[in-house]
């Protein structure tokens, strides 16, 4: 995802063994994982969650409702645990807080929609006590293991997580059910991510940024619903992959400065005396926790121009065999075409 989805343009001067190359890089999001199965469920107006499990074995989980019911239930440690599938150690005093029968929680928002065949959702709902007229704003992560709901910190989701945080829920409202009013940039917005009937989430992804700027609203008060209903939602796009990269080569003899990526990566390909490597293309992208670096070159022998080739090398710069989506996205592809689809077109691709 771009930082604060605005695509910033970098600009760096390679230098490659006796060769004067110059590159221009772009932060991307264009490769992702396909999102699938989506719904969205808006709760009626007075919605809580109050009531507590009296103890550990009362625990179903089988609903992110009942999930967030055992989590203001835990009363130590072990049970906080179990909800988020990873040891956790808490303080007492937050424990407590927790366990406070003047705090519950005011259910607002939830989507629920399929990653690499793994079910998420992401719960909006306002933190709120007895006696007092604030409430918090907190949006939760969860996903579906063996038929049961667990808190993740999933790190490729964590962009989307922010941005239903940060948009106020009428705003959700209006752009899940593509109905316009009176914010001029909402509107702008809702034209870009439906098309057909289909809600584009690369689009929206994409263009949250820009209209985040111009909109400083984070309020979640009611939308005071009678009756809360659960829409399907025909849609396409992707959950962008993390850390993407993606830079075209060319020749430029008054280039003075070098390139540690694009320097580290030729010196790992197996060369003859009288080969040369001229770089085309890369992509920088980090899949599963890895680094990953992609490398579309041609190699020149005896002055002689062979076929181009794509090279992938681990965080290491150690070459690895990954003939993957990216790998043939710059293998089909010539400079130029790679150059528009990245830099000029909406295109997305689907990593799987």
């Amino acid at each position: 995802m771009k930082k604060i989805l605005i695509c910033i343009t970098l600009f760096s001067f390679i230098k490659v063994f006796s060769q004067k190359i110059d590159g221009i890089c772009n932060v991307t999001d264009k490769i992702g994982y396909s999102i699938t199965n989506v719904s969205v469920e808006f709760y009626k107006n007075n919605t809580y969650i109050k009531k507590r499990y009296n103890k550990f074995s009362e625990v179903t989980n089988f609903s992110p409702e009942e999930l967030l019911k055992s989590h203001i239930s835990a009363q130590n440690n072990k049970w906080l645990s179990y909800n988020f599938g990873k040891k956790v150690n808490w303080e007492y005093d937050k424990i407590r807080s927790l366990l406070n029968d003047n705090n519950y929680l005011e259910l607002l928002f939830k989507l629920t929609f399929d990653v690499l065949g793994k079910e998420y959702s992401i719960v909006k709902l306002n933190a709120k006590s007895k006696g007092s007229d604030n409430s918090i704003p907190i949006v939760f992560l969860m996903q579906k293991n063996d038929k049961k709901w667990f808190f993740t910190d999933e790190k490729i989701l964590q962009s989307i997580k922010l941005i239903f945080y940060l948009l106020p829920l009428e705003d959700i409202y209006c752009l899940f059910n593509n109905e316009k009013g009176n914010n001029d940039e909402l509107n702008i917005l809702l034209d870009k991510v439906w098309s057909n009937k289909s809600f584009n989430f690369y689009t929206f992804i994409s263009g949250f940024g820009k209209y985040l700027l111009k909109n400083e609203s984070m309020d979640s008060d009611k939308l005071n619903l009678k009756e809360g209903y659960i829409k399907r939602v025909k849609n396409n796009g992707i959950i962008p992959l993390l850390n993407q990269e993606f830079c075209f080569y060319f020749k430029n003899e008054i280039s003075e400065m070098d390139k540690y990526f694009i320097n580290k990566a030729i010196s790992s390909i197996p060369i003859s005396s009288n080969e040369k490597i001229t770089p085309l293309n890369s992509i920088k992208v980090t899949i599963g926790g890895q680094s990953l670096f992609y490398l579309k070159y041609n190699s020149i022998i005896d002055n002689t121009m062979s076929d181009s080739h794509v090279r992938v090398f681990d965080e290491k710069f150690n070459i690895i065999n990954k003939n993957d989506a990216i790998f043939n996205l710059l293998k089909l592809n010539n400079q130029e075409k790679l150059k528009k689809i990245f830099l000029e077109s909406e295109k997305f691709f689907i990593y799987d």
